[in-house]
This record gives structure tokens, C-alpha cells and sequence, in this order.
């Protein structure tokens, strides 16, 4: 029986493949970040090339931690899931919202689109497009594109700030969401590390 992960408002869930509508309750396999407060709620999915992982994209709970660094905890993250097991472990960190998640087929890389913050000016912070390292930290909310301190978190953490992986690719501000990005269809050229204009079908 071949099942099927599928991404709840809170949970992760496996339904069987196959079947023209889902009509069981499915088997829950893990619990995502939630709550009262749930902002960028929407997660994005995908599995490993062995079947033997699934990656979620959780996004923040607010714009730069206004709410309180207390209702970030395991958001602004990729998260990996054991769909055997339903073990968790956080993949990465500091990416205010993972929109859309693939695999580069030549390197094997996981790579994400994300949405960044808010309210600095007309041109920042760039929405960007990066590989991701098991373990890495990509600033959010205390400094974007590396180095560069946004001072509205408080208390600032330069010991974080410190270890942030600045992004392959700027979008420019809010562009994630006219982005399409499909790994398996980009030019040779993106796939080696060379830019070209990928706009179009």
C-alpha cells in the first residue's frame, strides 16, 4: 500500500494513495508548531529522494518576533519528519517563511523560496531563494542576509548573528509569491551556479 503525506493546519498525516477522496481520518504523524496565534500557517512539504524523510516548511508567527520569541519556538524553520516513526528534528532555522521546498537533482541539495520580513523600506528585506544546510541558520529575525542587524528584536543575540548563512539568490521584496521555481525544468546553467532569466513557463 503506497500512502500519501498530507499537510493538516496543525499536524502531518498520511492518507492511502490511490483513492478518489479520503475517507478515513489517516494516521497523524506529527505535530507542527500551532496555537492561538498562528501566523504563516500554511506549510510547505516535500520527501526525500529515498522516500525516507519529509521536509516541512513552518513559517513565523509574526513579522520580526513582535509577538514574543516564546510563540516562535520550532517556527521559521524546516522541520524533518520520520513518516515511520513520526520522530522530529529541526532541519534549519532563521527563515522567517519556507514557502516552497525541492530537491536540485544534480547536487541533491534541499532548496527553499522564502518570504522574508517587513517594514524596513520599499526594497528590504528581499525575498530570496537559497540551498539549505543541515543545521544552518539564515538570520531571521535578528539579522537578514547575513550580517545585517535588524534592531527591532529584542533583545539583539550578535552570538546568533554571528553563524548566519547569507542566501544564494535575492527575488527582491515580496516576490516569493510570483515565483515559480520547478527544480527539475531550471537551465543547466541555474543547476551549476550560474544565473540566467528564468521567467516564463
Amino acid at each position: 500500500m503506497r500512502l500519501i503525506a498530507v499537510l493538516m493546519l496543525t499536524s502531518l498525516g498520511l492518507v492511502v494513495a490511490g483513492q478518489p477522496r479520503i475517507t478515513a481520518a489517516g494516521t497523524k504523524l506529527a505535530e507542527l508548531p500551532a496555537g492561538d496565534r498562528n501566523h504563516h500557517w500554511t506549510k510547505s512539504l516535500v520527501a526525500s529522494a529515498d522516500g525516507r524523510n519529509l521536509y516541512v516548511g513552518v513559517g513565523s508567527n509574526s513579522n520580526v518576533g513582535e509577538g514574543g520569541m516564546e510563540n516562535e519556538t520550532g517556527r521559521a524553520a524546516i522541520w524533518e519528519v520520520d513518516p515511520r516513526t513520526g520522530r522530529t528534528r529541526v532541519f534549519a532555522t532563521g527563515l522567517r517563511n519556507p514557502a516552497r521546498l525541492a530537491w536540485e537533482p544534480v547536487t541533491g541539495a534541499l532548496w527553499v523560496s522564502v518570504n522574508e520580513r517587513d517594514e524596513i523600506g520599499g526594497d528590504l528585506v528581499p525575498d530570496y531563494m537559497t540551498s539549505v544546510r543541515d543545521g544552518g541558520f539564515y538570520g531571521w529575525p535578528y539579522s537578514y542576509y547575513g550580517g545585517h542587524v535588524d534592531d527591532r528584536p529584542q533583545p539583539p543575540r550578535p552570538d546568533v548573528v554571528a553563524t548566519a548563512i547569507v542566501p544564494d539568490y535575492a527575488l527582491g521584496a515580496d516576490e516569493v509569491g510570483n515565483v515559480v521555481w520547478r527544480v527539475s525544468k531550471a537551465p543547466s546553467q541555474v543547476l551549476q551556479g550560474r544565473t540566467r532569466d528564468c521567467s516564463g513557463p
